[in-house]
């Protein structure tokens, strides 16, 4: 799919600031680019179903346990299968399934490849042999949410250009970005750009960015917050939280 650009590239620094609107819109839909978002249904599970999903019971390998962080065991977070995807990006063009697990208490930055960790990530290239883990009965609530997936235009949040455009006219697409069609959008999301809530993209358009993961009924932290999700080239993840 085209426009959906893995990585950030800093426009030329402009000397003026942009002091009309059609000059505003055009640079913003200049930076567009295509990503996957997710749309949230609660509904019963079918276990035999193996498919997007937060909350509920996971899929694994025969054998595997479900994960656990200092004795007890970690929240399902998201479950993401590439097959329902309208296209996919990497690395979803190579692996068929990701599961994310959390400790809902913590904060903490890397994905752990071990199974006694506060998050842990699960790859899988096969989904032919995965079966529903046995949910631990000390996990309460969680309710099941299945996934679907959809192409949408994004663009950069507007505090993005709130440098570039002089104030008059940044006020006014403050107003108006979401009916032109402009908007930066929010939720579990798949490429495009991330939604800012204190950081820049500087520090977070990089090779390595996957997607986001907005706040859930399951698993919620500070006020409007965003995990940012990183994948580097030797299969290492990581996570970034920010909020207000």
């Amino acid at each position: 799919m085209p426009g959906y650009g893995r990585r950030y590239v800093a426009k030329e620094i402009r000397t003026e600031m942009i002091a009309n609107i059609d000059d505003a819109k055009t640079a913003i839909i200049d930076q567009r680019r295509d990503a996957i978002v997710a749309a949230d249904t609660k509904s019963t599970q079918n276990l035999a179903d193996i498919q997007s999903c937060y909350g509920g019971v996971f899929h694994g390998r025969q054998g595997e346990r479900w994960p656990t962080n200092n004795g007890l065991p970690i929240i399902p977070w998201l479950q993401i299968v590439s097959r329902d995807l309208p296209f996919r990006l990497p690395p979803f063009d190579k692996l068929e399934m990701v599961a994310f697990f959390i400790d809902p208490n913590t904060w903490e930055p890397d994905f752990g490849e071990p199974d006694h960790h506060p998050i842990v990530v699960r790859e899988y290239s096969l989904l032919d042999d995965l079966h529903p883990l046995a949910r631990p009965k000390e996990l309460s609530g969680h309710p099941y949410y299945s996934l679907t997936w959809n192409v949408v235009s994004d663009h950069p949040s507007l505090s993005h250009f709130y440098e570039s455009f002089d104030n008059t006219v940044y006020d006014a697409m403050c107003d108006s970005v979401e009916q032109l069609g402009l908007d930066n959008h929010t939720g579990i999301k798949i490429g495009g750009w991330p939604s800012l809530v204190q950081r820049d993209y500087d520090l977070l358009m990089t090779e390595s960015y996957v997607m986001q993961i907005d706040m859930t009924e399951n698993y919620m932290y500070g006020d409007s917050g965003v995990a940012y999700v990183d994948r580097e080239k030797d299969g290492r993840w990581s996570v970034d939280f920010d909020c207000c």
